[in-house]
């Protein structure tokens, strides 16, 4: 994993330098290609390492087609439950989620107005403050 770390920081670093050239289209497809191949020579990838490559990514460099790719080659990986000693942790439980979100924002996502990106960075907030089935909370 810390290859593939590696490549994405280097890749958006080399992105940054070169987002003003005309042919930045092409050397994105070119690194993200590179990025790919990286993440089809990892054998899978823990929960916890998937958060922190899908975090690294920055929506900035990279246009939402790669990064859904990337999301896509990611999840592909991704070994779900067999992490810490073969234990499965529960399922995690977003149905009260509303309760903890200021009113304004509630009601953009209830009224379809909050975009893709601003869902996805409040649902990996919610994962890491650990919302647990509430059976298991007694």
């Amino acid at each position: 994993m810390a290859a593939v770390e590696k490549q994405l920081e280097a890749a958006q670093r080399f992105l940054h330098g070169v987002r003003s050239l005309p042919s930045y289209e092409d050397i994105q497809t070119k690194q993200l290609k590179g990025l790919l191949h990286c993440l089809d020579k990892v054998k899978d990838l823990s929960t916890a390492q998937a958060g922190i490559f899908l975090d690294a990514l920055d929506p900035e460099l990279w246009s939402e087609e790669a990064r859904e790719k990337l999301r896509l080659r990611v999840a592909e990986k991704t070994s779900y439950g067999e992490e810490e000693g073969g234990v499965r942790r529960p399922m995690q439980d977003f149905t009260q989620i509303i309760n903890f979100l200021t009113e304004d924002l509630a009601a953009a996502i209830l009224g379809g107005q909050a975009s893709p990106d601003r869902l996805l960075r409040i649902s990996r907030r919610f994962v890491r403050c650990g919302l647990l089935l509430t059976t298991l909370r007694n």
